[in-house]
């Protein structure tokens, strides 16, 4: 085999073992499963502590209080975590996973109403100028604005919604780094 092709592979492997530890640690953190001597962590009831000026950016639900710094996972073998595995609810797995079905959901169903809409705003308008009835035309014309406006307003939460995806996910590579 080529050496640059092994050394490709070998650190391709490295990475994705790397990425899968990451993963792994961060499910056993989320079920609280704590090195309590390896983790570096502050806890204030505040977000900014008034005795050394200092902010605590994360936020432990279960405690009710803020923190910094880091948290370590116990160390569990290959074996261990499987059958971990074995006895969480498969609903905590899947909690782990970010659902976006609501959101690509949200959007089809923005997009077949702002369709509809165009359609029957066309057909109210061309009626209209057709038969010289200006309540018509004026009905078309108001649905055709209401129409874009509500499509417009959905569009703007779905961006709020993906926004608010890609801050969390940041935070959470932030606080991966800051492991490190």
């Amino acid at each position: 085999m080529n050496p640059k092709l092994q050394a490709y592979l070998e650190k391709a492997k490295e990475e994705q073992r790397k990425q899968e530890l990451e993963k792994r640690n961060a499910f056993l953190i989320s079920l609280g499963l704590i090195d309590e001597e390896k983790s570096t962590v502050k806890w204030s009831k505040t977000f900014r502590d008034s005795e050394d000026d200092s902010q605590y950016p994360y936020y432990d639900e279960e405690k009710g209080m803020y923190y910094r710094g880091t948290q370590e996972a116990i160390e569990v073998s290959d074996e261990e975590y499987e059958e971990l595995l074995r006895f969480v609810p498969q609903d905590t797995i899947e909690k782990q996973q970010p659902a976006r079905s609501a959101e690509s959901l949200l959007g089809v169903l923005n997009t077949l109403y702002l369709l509809a809409g165009l359609v029957i705003a066309t057909i109210l308008l061309i009626m209209g100028l057709g038969s010289g009835q200006l309540m018509t035309i004026v009905f078309g014309i108001a649905l055709l604005v209401s129409i874009l406006v509500i499509w417009a307003t959905c569009r703007v939460f779905l961006n709020i919604s993906n926004s608010l995806f890609n801050i969390e996910n940041n935070q959470r590579k932030m606080m991966q780094q800051m492991k490190k």
